[in-house]
């Protein structure tokens, strides 16, 4: 069968889906787990198509997303260089973990924020408005 496992991904993907809406958890495919023909993966990628929101997140590893024909669906990429792709997988969530800020993080940047604030009142108070 040239499909191989594309259906039965779908069906994954469907079932992830509806757990999504129904209670927010959120699912990954991990798509080297499966063995998957040319025909298949062709099905597959053509069946889920492509949406409007792409994703790149730069550093020691690159990592793309592609959010698919369906919200909530989501291509991933993990490279290992630059070229090498080490990792496909299908994420089901409203945008892909990793691209959420983390709460350190979002704290940290608060801080600098409000340490900066001080500085900026006082440059717009000695500005004249003409």
């Amino acid at each position: 069968m040239p499909l191989t496992n594309a259906p039965f991904i779908l069906s994954e993907i469907a079932a992830a889906l509806d757990k999504l809406v129904a209670t927010g958890e959120r699912s990954s495919i991990y798509l080297s787990q499966f063995p998957m023909t040319e025909e298949g993966a062709g099905f597959l990628k053509e069946f889920l198509g492509l949406g409007a929101t792409f994703i790149e997140i730069g550093g020691l590893a690159r990592t793309r997303f592609r959010e698919s024909g369906y919200p909530g669906v989501w291509w991933g990429e993990y490279y290992a260089t630059p070229e090498k792709v080490s990792l496909r997988t299908i994420e089901i969530a409203e945008a892909p973990e990793l691209v959420a800020a983390s709460k350190d993080d979002i704290v940290e940047g608060l801080g600098r924020l409000t340490a900066g604030l001080p500085a900026i009142g006082q440059e717009a108070a000695c500005t004249k408005p003409e």
